[in-house]
């Protein structure tokens, strides 16, 4: 694979704000900068993560003796994890100076919850996109070996829940004889 200095990867998307159910449109950019260098296997990814960090006080002992510490509760919960690859190994090894655009699609899930983050002082609740792009190589005794190149966080708004049920208009009266805001008759 080739190092840091010898390949420049970026990458570019349609848009930073997409639906549920909408397809992300994109494409990596390669630039060779030396000869002889071997393309890794390239995949995008998209990532959707629910994380939480609550900060709480715990009290030990009694009177005089009492004591507080301050501790930190966070968990995290993978909501959405979609891969695609873009590039697999060839024998070919790309000029030095050659440019590669290779293009990508994603289809968002169409039940993805929206992104939003809130702070309560120290406390916190995130859902969080990102796309980034991950290379592979092939290591020994390991099997795989990955390593990101690029990411950026992306915007997802939740598709409103389908209506199960028909709107309905209900008419009623009620027959009111005391009280103290509205006047006595019907309602």
């Amino acid at each position: 694979m080739g190092s840091a200095q010898s390949l420049g990867v970026n990458f570019a998307l349609e848009k930073s704000i997409y639906t549920a159910g909408d397809t992300v449109k994109g494409y990596v950019e390669i630039d060779v900068k030396d000869d002889n260098v071997e393309l890794p296997e390239l995949t995008v990814e998209l990532r959707g993560v629910a994380f939480t960090s609550i900060r709480y006080s715990k009290s030990s002992g009694a009177g005089r003796n009492q004591r507080s510490t301050t501790r930190t509760a966070r968990t995290q919960c993978m909501l959405v994890n979609i891969k695609s690859k873009v590039y697999e190994l060839d024998k070919e090894r790309p000029a030095k100076g050659s440019k590669l655009q290779l293009p990508f699609a994603l289809v968002i899930p169409e039940d993805a919850v929206s992104s939003i983050t809130v702070n309560h002082g120290k406390n916190k609740a995130q859902i969080h996109y990102t796309i980034g792009i991950y290379a592979a190589k092939s290591v020994a005794l390991w099997g795989k070996s990955t390593s990101v190149l690029a990411r950026t966080s992306v915007d997802i708004v939740g598709s409103p829940p389908k209506r199960i049920t028909k709107s309905q208009r209900q008419h009623e009266q009620i027959s009111v004889t005391r009280c103290c805001c509205i006047p006595a008759g019907s309602m």
